[in-house]
């Protein structure tokens, strides 16, 4: 188990340096240019393997409060996703009922 604890905090240390140098290129780049998308991409990418290497490591070493920052992080990530796929996930109501913006 140890072994697989240090496996998944390897890739969890790396997504997250990733997303850490990844994270400003999507802010200075024009909205809804192809590089914005890009970075948007590769950062909801590296932020979904940080939530879920950090949810799997605290299930290993039982610490609930670290499993609900492995999820927080993943849906303050999701607005990106958004952003990069077009889909909306922060909001449930259906296209038709929303606001227009």
């Amino acid at each position: 188990m140890t072994t697989l604890f240090h496996i998944l905090l390897a890739f969890h240390i790396l997504a997250a340096g990733l997303a850490l140098v990844v994270a400003p290129g999507g802010m200075v780049t024009v909205k809804g240019g192809r590089w914005r998308r890009r970075w948007g991409k590769i950062f909801v990418a590296a932020m979904f393997v940080v939530a879920t290497t950090a949810a799997a490591m605290s299930v290993l070493h039982p610490n609930l409060f670290l499993f609900m920052v492995a999820i927080f992080s993943f849906i303050l990530s999701s607005p990106a996703i958004e952003c990069c796929t077009g889909s909306d996930l922060g909001n449930p109501l259906p296209r038709s009922i929303t606001p227009s913006r």
